[in-house]
């Protein structure tokens, strides 16, 4: 973005030492050598002046000097080549310029194409006629900021590249090396779309130009809180959210400005969730400041507080893989019909559903343990614990399924070897470990199973949107997070009371309440399997049928957090899908109090186990406990 540089603002950004540095090396250089001077420009190099001599007065060190300071301060859209290649740092400073080139001296100097500077003062100012007066962005408030604060300084605008001009009222004019530019006040569009462009290209980046009129003015919800006096605390914490804005823009590379924006920006968010239970259902005030909430959440600076990022280390794709080796799949005579996770080299995890209309006798486990397609041959299940499986009639609280199979040498052999990785360098693979606690929002997770009964599957790069168990200050921000997203969607697609009827599915979800000493949580629980409300949580995987049963598990500590156990239909286009459409799984934490409290002779039918079919189970929960919250 161009920028009109500005006498104040840029005089906070650069250093008057520097400043008078800079306009030296200019003066010196310009003056001195405007008899036969050089200055290219086109669209894809960056302005470049080129000295044809140096002045006696004008040394080498200093020459480095100023490099220096151009470099300290960011200043990379100016190239000052030296016409020796023995100066030191002689290529100078160069950046990526087409139309735009900004120089700061003792009064800022700016160098642009004034046609370029006018076209986006005039989209500001077409921008702003055209909103509706509740629904105005943060451009008008910068129009009327501008409007009032008289901004003294005088900027050089060139008609075109190639005029120019440098003065100053402290050491003289200097000759212009072709025409003398104009120098006047901006006209006020033009001094906001100077400061606009000014800010995207300030050294952090951290502002979009584009994003401007995204973010919300103050009137939106100053608007609302006349009309309902609930949005009054939200409009106040806004107006300085836009006023920290202001300043930012004004002083693009203040770090401290800046910061000051992004902890106002922060504060919003956190006043928006706690005034969301007074909020929620004022349909004047919620609207408003789900508007201001999600122009905040586009801006550029903000992404890191409001998206959910994903960052992981080179090593976790290693563990992602490891882990992976775990993993098999259910068959019957039709087929792959699920997945699973081998807990030890005898029992299985997977989902109980698995199991409707269908005995587990009919079932064969298959183990692909080298992670290269080669898998064993069916296995058979022994044993089903609890039997019936918890999933496999509409009525069960809960989703999951225990199989025992029998041994086999060739699994026996790769299961070994994949133990024996753990802990060895160099691949330093780690134990295979369960989460007891329940997840949290936004957790980062990994799925891994065989979709539609087709090879081994990463289902990677997502997140719990709908934890299990929540408290009720989590409950008030999803609530208000989620209506927000709601409702951006439905101005979208015109769906009038889209965003309504969303905050009322989320509320049901959690609709089951428990009181523990003094704190309230909520529960989440799904019905997509059956009649039964089942404990669940809600992640954003792209999983399909026949990963019912796959392993969920945390993407930074690589536990186990639930097993997968449905979702969206397979048939679902594009065009259906919304935020509230997820897959859901059964936690962990729940399936291990499931099996806690189940007596261990427990079988269907009243079939008696023998010794060695009870010291399995013995077996299943002493491993259970091993290997519950090892990271």
């Amino acid at each position: 973005m161009d920028h009109a540089g500005k006498q104040d603002a840029q005089a906070e950004m650069i250093s008057t030492p520097f400043r008078h540095t800079i306009f030296w090396y200019l003066a010196i250089t310009l003056a001195s050598l405007w008899s036969a001077p050089t200055l290219a420009q086109n669209q894809s190099n960056p302005l470049v002046i080129v000295p044809n001599r140096l002045s006696n007065s004008f040394t080498i060190p200093r020459y480095q000097d100023i490099v220096r300071d151009v470099q300290r301060t960011g200043q990379t859209n100016l190239q000052i080549d030296a016409p020796s290649s023995s100066l030191p740092g002689a290529k100078g400073i160069t950046g990526a310029v087409s139309q735009v080139s900004t120089v700061s001296s003792a009064l800022d100097v700016f160098l642009t194409d004034s046609a370029n500077l006018k076209a986006s003062a005039d989209e500001i100012a077409r921008i702003v006629s055209n909103e509706p007066a509740d629904r105005h962005s943060v451009l008008y408030d910068l129009q009327k900021r501008y409007q009032s604060s008289n901004r003294p300084y005088k900027l050089t605008i060139a008609r075109s590249i190639s005029d120019f001009v440098i003065s100053t009222d402290t050491f003289g004019p200097v000759a212009p090396v072709q025409t003398q530019a104009v120098a006047a006040p901006l006209p006020v569009n033009e001094a906001i779309a100077a400061d606009l462009k000014q800010a995207a290209g300030s050294p952090v980046r951290w502002f979009d130009e584009k994003s401007a009129q995204l973010m919300a003015s103050t009137t939106v919800l100053e608007s609302a809180a006349v009309r309902s006096p609930v949005a009054a605390p939200l409009s106040k914490t806004y107006a300085n959210v836009v006023s920290q804005f202001i300043k930012a823009v004004g002083v693009p590379a203040d770090a401290d400005a800046t910061q000051g924006y992004i902890n106002a920006a922060a504060k919003f968010k956190l006043d928006y969730a706690a005034q969301w239970p007074k909020i929620k259902n004022d349909a004047i005030a919620r609207q408003a400041a789900a508007d201001a909430y999600n122009g905040l959440a586009r801006q550029r600076v903000l992404k890191a507080q409001y998206g959910a990022m994903t960052n992981f280390s080179p090593l976790s794709y290693e563990q992602v893989f490891h882990f992976s080796r775990y993993v098999v799949s259910l068959r019957d005579g039709s087929g792959n019909i699920c997945s699973g996770i081998a807990i030890s080299r005898r029992w299985i995890v997977s989902a109980g559903h698995c199991f409707t209309n269908r005995s587990w006798r009919d079932v064969r486990v298959q183990f692909d343990l080298d992670g290269l397609g080669k898998a064993s041959r069916p296995l058979q299940i022994l044993d089903q614990w609890p039997d019936p499986a918890p999933g496999s009639k509409n009525a069960d609280p809960i989703d999951f399924a225990f199989l025992r199979i029998e041994e086999d040498s060739i699994v026996s052999a790769a299961y070994n070897d994949l133990e024996s990785k753990v802990h060895a360098q160099p691949y330093n693979a780690e134990p295979l470990c369960l989460q007891s606690v329940p997840v949290t929002y936004r957790q980062p997770v990994f799925a891994v199973g065989h979709p539609m009964g087709l090879v081994k599957t990463v289902h990677d790069y997502a997140y719990v949107w709908f934890p299990f168990k929540i408290d009720e200050e989590l409950y008030n921000r999803m609530g208000s997070e989620i209506f927000a997203q709601a409702y951006k969607i439905e101005k979208e697609i015109g769906r009038t009371s889209y965003a309504e009827s969303v905050k009322k599915e989320f509320e049901a979800a959690y609709g089951k309440t428990e009181r523990i000493e003094d704190q309230v949580f909520r529960y989440y629980f799904d019905a997509t399997n059956g009649s039964a409300l089942r404990p669940s949580f809600g992640i954003d995987t792209d999983t399909s049928g026949g990963d019912s049963g796959a392993p969920v598990f945390d993407r930074a500590s690589r536990c186990l957090v639930g097993i997968f156990s449905g979702g969206q239909r397979d048939t679902l286009s594009a065009s259906e899908v919304s935020w509230r459409l997820h897959e859901i799984a059964t936690p962990i934490s729940e399936i291990l109090k499931h099996m806690r409290s189940t007596n261990r002779t427990q079988t269907a039918g009243n079939r008696v186990l023998d010794a060695d079919e009870l010291a399995a189970r013995d077996e299943l929960l002493s491993r259970l406990n091993e290997v519950s919250d090892l990271r």
